[in-house]
């Protein structure tokens, strides 16, 4: 099992899925990534070098760029990531109700009443 996750392909980092110690040898994609520091479960580490102000690719999108060149194996956190928001970005949500303009139909499910009254469906595969 890999201690690792590689979300997309063209991701310059990986998420640890286990604690990774210095040293530790990954084998990713056919290439050798030695692990240079600790990095926790659930934290990133490069995989691609990424020079300083370079995006840090997680998801196949940018979720930041780096502070500093980081190297492969390295540790990617606060300490050389800064987000690409900028700082007086102020988030509001407002959801959106889209006017839904479907006509009736004589469509029906097989569905069953539950004791509470409630719907209940059956899902076969």
């Amino acid at each position: 099992m890999n201690k690792y996750l590689k979300i997309a392909p063209t991701d310059n980092v990986c998420v640890a899925i286990e604690d990774l110690n210095e040293g530790d040898i990954l084998d990713i994609d056919g290439k050798k990534v030695t692990i240079k520091n600790a990095v926790p479960t659930g934290h990133k580490f490069a995989i691609d070098e990424i020079k300083e102000n370079e995006d840090v690719i997680k998801y196949g999108y940018p979720i930041g760029h780096a502070t500093t060149g980081i190297h492969i194996g390295e540790h990617v956190h606060t300490q050389n990531v800064k987000t690409n928001l900028h700082d007086d970005l102020q988030y509001i949500y407002v959801p959106v109700h889209p006017k839904l303009d479907i006509k009736k139909s004589g469509l029906t499910i097989n569905g069953y009443l539950r004791y509470n009254g409630e719907m209940g469906i059956r899902n076969e595969l």
